[in-house]
């Protein structure tokens, strides 16, 4: 299926192809099965967003932003990819094992995101082989070395 096309924007989000099989779904769960698996869209205001939510906050203040600038009839931002490319994301499902820490919590978690995030940005310009054992090879000896 072809996705580099005007209306290519509409099925995927975030990276994420959006129609998906009920049984893709399942088996590998993306970002779209979490927040769609949360229910019906609330008011936010009666939220508690914890430190970990952090990309949640920037998500939905990038997606205002965009509302807005198409309001303003600026088009938003595309997908760069070569045909028969896939296209990179900053997205991952990687689980490190981080020991405890007698620090403030706010500040651990921001550093180890901010490491991940160097990480995948070091990495932008690499083959997908390449940047996926890259990214894979670095965080294993973060883990390893407890460096965060």
């Amino acid at each position: 299926m072809e996705y580099n096309t005007k209306e290519g924007c509409e099925r995927i989000e975030a990276g994420e192809i959006m129609d998906r099989t009920l049984e893709e779904r399942q088996k590998r769960p993306g970002d779209a099965e979490a927040v769609e698996g949360m229910g019906p869209i609330t008011a936010h205001k009666g939220e508690h967003l914890m430190p970990s939510d952090y990309g949640i906050m920037i998500y939905r203040r990038r997606v205002r932003k965009l509302i807005k600038s198409l309001k303003e009839g600026k088009e938003p931002p595309q997908p760069q990819h070569k045909k028969g490319d896939i296209i990179k994301t900053n997205g991952q499902d990687t689980i490190l094992r981080v020991p405890k820490r007698n620090i403030d919590d706010r500040k651990f978690i921001k550093s180890i995101g901010s490491a991940v995030m160097k990480l995948q940005f070091d990495a932008e310009k690499m083959s997908i082989k390449d940047r996926d054992n890259y990214i894979i090879s670095k965080l294993s000896g973060m883990e390893e070395k407890g460096a965060f």
